[in-house]
């Protein structure tokens, strides 16, 4: 997420960074014995949370339009139903 929130990479790639991340995640998890169900659902619901407050707090801190279009297009992108 980082590569989207923090630098002005292509927020249309960012479905295609969804397998990896999530895959990823959860590949890392198991591996540190996470006890718990770990599953897509529960990784996007992280995800959102953890990376949407991050996003939502700079598009309050920004002025600029252009920049705050970009924190709505990346929430977008996070939340959608095919993410």
């Amino acid at each position: 997420m980082e590569a989207f929130v923090y630098t002005s990479r292509d927020v249309s790639l960012l479905p295609c960074f969804r397998k990896r991340i999530i895959e990823g995640y959860c590949r890392g998890a198991r591996r540190r014995g996470v006890d718990f169900v770990m599953n897509e659902d529960l990784i996007r619901s992280t995800f959102a949370l953890a990376w949407g407050f991050r996003i939502v707090s700079r598009y309050l801190y920004y002025k600029e339009e252009s920049t705050k279009r970009r924190c709505v297009e990346i929430l977008q992108a996070m939340l959608k139903d095919d993410w």
